[in-house]
């Protein structure tokens, strides 16, 4: 096996509380070869303080002047990157020793695959083991069920550069699922992906990552829909099943999303949207959502 340049590519902003964890975790892979580039997207808190108490050459640090979207913050740190493959750490999560070194000798043993992901332990806020994410893919296969999720945890992923840049790597366009639309350009170019059956990392849920900007919370649900729709065009015709599926999700996100209108505005113009979608859907939701759970 030769020893490609990986870059670990961390995005930041405001993450004094888990920011020491993370790069330390990044710090400690086994695979030495590796460049570590930290993009700060204009934090106001001690995280650039903390980044710099470490010493090591490998760390590239970069704090935009001042703050963007995720999304933006994600496409301008992708432009310093040297490495050949990528591989994502968001900066609340962990990625284990062997991460990197799992990763790369399955794209180089496996060469059809530019893209891999893995299972992830998920922790919370004290880094306490909550339960454990390891699809097995074996009743409907990775790049059937991209087509209605995004089944591959965004801090797991891995991919080739080379292959990013030739598809257009992350889009401008959306804010909060670049993960996903990348994955979902990667299947459209037939570029095959695939996910370590390895718990390699950790992925943490806490109260400060939660969206609290209404806005925000919006722009997530017509960017989801966006994409859904987007994966729809890359169905076969004749796999009605998968059709619905897609369907089925687009109906689920438009559900959340008027469910969380309701909430956030308790008037009857809300209350009348939400009831009559629940009435000319409601056994569609039903039906899908019981061949999610027990077939698929």
């Amino acid at each position: 096996m030769n020893n490609p340049l990986i870059s670990i590519l961390i995005n930041c902003y405001n993450s004094e509380k888990f920011i020491h964890e993370c790069l330390n975790s990044a710090i400690n892979q086994s695979y030495q070869n590796i460049e570590i580039i930290i993009w700060d997207n204009h934090s106001s808190d001690n995280t650039s303080l903390i980044i710099h108490k470490f010493n090591d050459p490998r760390i590239r640090y970069f704090k935009n002047d001042k703050h963007t979207s995720l999304g933006e913050a994600r496409i301008l740190a992708s432009k310093h990157i040297k490495g050949e493959y990528i591989a994502i750490l968001d900066s609340d999560d962990i990625a284990y020793p062997n991460r990197i070194l799992d990763q790369i000798s399955y794209l180089q043993r496996n060469p059809d695959f530019y893209l891999i992901g893995g299972w992830m332990n998920i922790i919370n806020q004290k880094s306490t083991l909550k339960s454990k994410y390891t699809p097995s893919f074996k009743k409907i296969s990775l790049d059937i069920k991209i087509f209605w999720t995004n089944p591959l945890i965004h801090s797991s992923i891995m991919y080739d550069v080379n292959i990013a840049r030739k598809i257009g790597w992350y889009n401008n366009k959306i804010v909060n699922f670049q993960d996903y639309a990348l994955i979902l350009k990667f299947n459209s170019k037939k570029y095959k992906f695939t996910c370590l059956k390895k718990i390699i990392g950790a992925k943490r849920e806490h109260n400060l990552n939660s969206i609290k900007n209404p806005k925000t919370k919006i722009i997530q649900f017509k960017e989801y829909k966006i994409l859904l729709r987007y994966a729809r065009k890359f169905i076969s015709k004749d796999n009605d099943i998968i059709f619905k599926m897609n369907n089925n999700s687009i109906q689920l996100n438009d559900l959340y999303y008027l469910t969380f209108s309701f909430n956030k505005n308790k008037n009857i113009n809300n209350l009348i949207k939400l009831s009559n979608f629940l009435f000319k859907n409601f056994f569609s939701l039903v039906y899908f959502s019981l061949i999610r759970r027990f077939i698929l």
